[in-house]
């Protein structure tokens, strides 16, 4: 089993985000590790960023799906949905000093590496983003599911087997 992260650490300022899409074989700018050959990945964890210690309005589920979404109303729905977190954490420091973060944990679901997946929150929420889509696997969603030109503050960790 092969440990490997998909990464954006930078922000550049917060969003209305409601979601992110990511490819697993695109470590992103800050990921580390590959899925190598493996043809099926998992994941494990999803941390975003927060510029609030507050974690109040912070999303309590995350969803993803193997297609993009067009309206709010799907994200939990069962159709094409590959997995749920099952539980969360707060935490601080994983962006840098002084940041705020939740990690949504995953049991279950196969990933193919070079297929584009789509995490959705359970509601939209005011987090870290990155202008300028500095992460190729994918771009940031609005609170309508519009893409936007950035990306989230993320972190997804997963393993090959």
């Amino acid at each position: 089993m092969a440990d490997f992260a998909l990464g954006q650490f930078a922000s550049s300022g917060t969003g209305d985000i409601q979601g992110q899409a990511f490819r697993p074989n695109v470590p992103g700018p800050n990921g580390s590790g590959s899925p190598g050959s493996a043809t099926q990945v998992f994941l494990r964890n999803l941390t975003i960023g927060y510029n609030s210690s507050n974690p109040a309005d912070r999303a309590e589920k995350a969803y993803i799906y193997a297609v993009e979404l067009t309206s709010p109303d799907q994200i939990g729905k069962d159709e094409y949905k590959v997995a749920e977190s099952d539980n969360y954490g707060d935490g601080t420091g994983l962006f840098g000093p002084g940041t705020y973060s939740r990690t949504f944990h995953f049991t279950g679901g196969a990933y193919n590496p070079a297929l584009t997946y789509y995490a959705y929150f359970g509601w939209d929420q005011i987090a870290n983003i990155k202008s300028g889509d500095p992460y190729s696997g994918g771009d940031a969603y609005d609170a309508d599911l519009q893409e936007m030109d950035a990306s989230l503050q993320f972190k997804f960790d997963m393993y090959a087997m």
